[in-house]
């Protein structure tokens, strides 16, 4: 998931006039993707959120930081929550603000998180995922397991073959103006070696390999435990 800008001022490749009106790098760099539908004016340093063919608004203030952007305005002062403002944009035809307003879609498969109301400011809900807690015996089982593991080929030798397999997966973005990739060769997903936990074994583009245990979502269930329970 997107994290929220920290309002960080940097130097990005947008018109001079436009940093001196906000310097969320989380905006500038969105605003500069292609596929994300917030744009521009030029000739005014207002952007824009275009949410269907009929349908523009200038943005207040940041979708990531909450800043107003245009000086004095200040927020709305009500606790996060959905507002008025982006469930009316959400229910347009052929929106591009889904999911209550808390995400915008772009070209392909990209969505993007909002955190605040780009007319209002205020503070979107954030919906994190409930997950079970990671037991510290199957972490520290899972580090000695996976401590010498170097290669996608190793871990599928040693650990065996995964439960789900992805990729290759490459993508862009826009980091402090510049474009940038990212992507993976081959992700690994082992769900049946924990009731708590799963492995991700991911070989980057880069030519790095990470191992990451990630708690298992509470709807999901300990797949151990329910295998152990099926043995039974």
């Amino acid at each position: 998931m997107l994290q929220r800008c920290q309002g960080e001022a940097i130097q990005v490749f947008l018109p001079s006039n436009v940093m001196s009106i906000h310097n969320c790098e989380d905006l500038a760099s969105w605003c500069m993707d292609e596929r994300v539908p917030v744009k521009l004016r030029k000739e005014s340093g207002e952007f824009v959120l275009n949410i269907n063919a009929d349908t523009e608004v200038k943005m207040s203030y940041c979708a990531w930081c909450g800043e107003s952007l245009h000086g004095g305005q200040k927020p709305n002062s009500l606790g996060a929550g959905v507002c008025k403002h982006v469930e009316d944009l959400a229910a347009k035809p052929g929106s591009s603000l889904k999911y209550q307003g808390c995400w915008m879609l772009g070209a392909g498969d990209l969505s993007v998180r909002l955190f605040f109301c780009p007319t209002c400011g205020r503070e979107l809900p954030v919906d994190e995922e409930r997950r079970w807690e990671k037991s510290p015996s199957e972490i520290a089982m899972l580090t000695t397991m996976f401590a010498n593991i170097k290669s996608i080929g190793q871990a599928i030798e040693q650990v065996g073959p995964p439960d789900f397999q992805r990729g290759p997966y490459e993508d862009h973005f826009y980091w402090k103006g510049k474009r940038s990739y990212i992507g993976y060769r081959k992700s690994l997903i082992y769900e049946r070696l924990a009731k708590t936990v799963d492995v991700h074994v991911v070989d980057w583009v880069g030519g790095e390999l990470t191992v990451k245990f990630l708690a298992k979502p509470l709807g999901q269930g300990p797949i151990g435990q329910k295998q152990a329970k099926n043995k039974d």
